[in-house]
């Protein structure tokens, strides 16, 4: 994520793997266990309680990632990247690009986050490899379809996309609020 520590906070400390609803033994591993079914990924919010995202088919590897559930998808992309990379994530945001840490071909298509108050919103979203990025206008909405993989960066392994397509998108009100 372009903002904030990876996972938990008001997000999904999930680390377990997808297990298909429709296996006999369904018992969980240990309190980050995830499930995957038909429409949906389930895993379990920052208070231990189960949560459905939707979006999900195993069987195709792709992922739709829903406005309301932005951020809840981001902790699951930098959780359990090992289960997912290779799916192809299809998401809207802003462009944000050419900072000081980003390449010519990296942009990220983030939602603005709000913890507490205008003050401290910061852009939140997966970093994007992109040949034509010089072609994208800063602050423009787009959707994005790419396909998932991990790259270290300080240590750690951080989920990013290998975009495919960018398309223009409608602009989208409001602010993320991950403790919502």
């Amino acid at each position: 994520m372009v903002s904030g520590a990876a996972g938990g906070g008001g997000g999904i400390p999930a680390t377990g793997s997808p297990i298909p609803s429709n296996q006999e033994d369904t018992e969980a591993e240990g309190p980050a266990q995830a499930e995957a079914s038909a429409d949906g990924y389930t895993t379990l919010d920052a208070y231990g309680a189960p949560l459905e995202l939707h979006g999900y088919n195993s069987r195709q590897q792709t992922i739709t990632v829903s406005n309301e559930e932005f951020y809840d998808w981001l902790c699951v992309f930098y959780t359990d990247i090992e289960q997912l990379e290779g799916f192809q994530v299809t998401m809207t945001g802003q462009v944000y690009k050419n900072t000081p840490v980003m390449a010519d071909n990296e942009f990220v298509p983030a939602r603005l986050v709000m913890a507490c108050c205008v003050a401290d919103l910061s852009p939140c979203g997966l970093f994007c490899t992109y040949g034509n990025v010089s072609e994208l206008e800063s602050d423009s909405w787009v959707t994005v379809t790419g396909i998932l993989y991990g790259e270290q960066y300080k240590g750690q392994e951080e989920p990013r996309l290998r975009v495919t397509s960018v398309v223009p998108a409608k602009p989208i009100e409001g602010y993320i609020f991950p403790y919502s």
